[in-house]
């Protein structure tokens, strides 16, 4: 989603458009990074201006799986005005990304990915979640099962060595 416009009541100050997400596991990190709207928008009146006074053209890269790297255009042209259009480079710090927290105030965007094209998905892959696991974690996971079938298998001797007779898939089991 694209920051279009963030809210400030006047005692929290800051009217620049900037504000801070916490992102939650989804590049393996916990923590904030600021997001700035642009000025094109934020310099509109208020909100209202942003919803029905202006035509807004966002023109921005296909969807990609780094969550690292953004580019886009954004085109503003007042309507009812005989004005030229504004236009504004977009980057990483105009995005904001699915299931993350803003830090405050209520914001305005602009979905450009939507389903199979967010980057929540398209990062999303199975032998990535094999890739984080530590290899010590690996290694312990390794050893309880040589340790089981060990077991197992000295289990299985002593009752051989015992004799198959009778109940012997109990003593198996104990």
């Amino acid at each position: 989603m694209i920051l279009l416009r963030t809210e400030f009541g006047e005692q929290e100050g800051s009217k620049d458009g900037q504000t801070y997400i916490r992102t939650d596991q989804l590049d393996g990190e916990k923590d904030w990074k600021p997001r700035k709207a642009p000025a094109l928008t934020q310099d509109l009146a208020g909100w209202r201006d942003l919803c029905g006074d202006v035509q807004i053209c966002a023109k921005v890269e296909a969807p990609q799986m780094s969550i690292y790297k953004f580019l886009g255009r954004l085109s503003l042209r007042k309507l009812g005005e005989d004005s030229d259009v504004k236009s504004e480079a977009l980057g990483l710090e105009n995005t904001l990304w699915a299931n993350t927290v803003v830090t405050h105030g209520p914001v305005y965007g602009l979905v450009v990915y939507t389903g199979v094209d967010s980057r929540t998905v398209m990062s999303y892959d199975d032998n990535a979640t094999d890739d984080k696991t530590c290899l010590l974690d690996k290694q312990v996971d390794f050893c309880a099962k040589v340790c089981f079938a060990i077991l197992i298998g000295l289990s299985f001797m002593l009752v051989l060595c015992r004799g198959l007779r009778g109940q012997w898939w109990i003593f198996l089991l104990r």
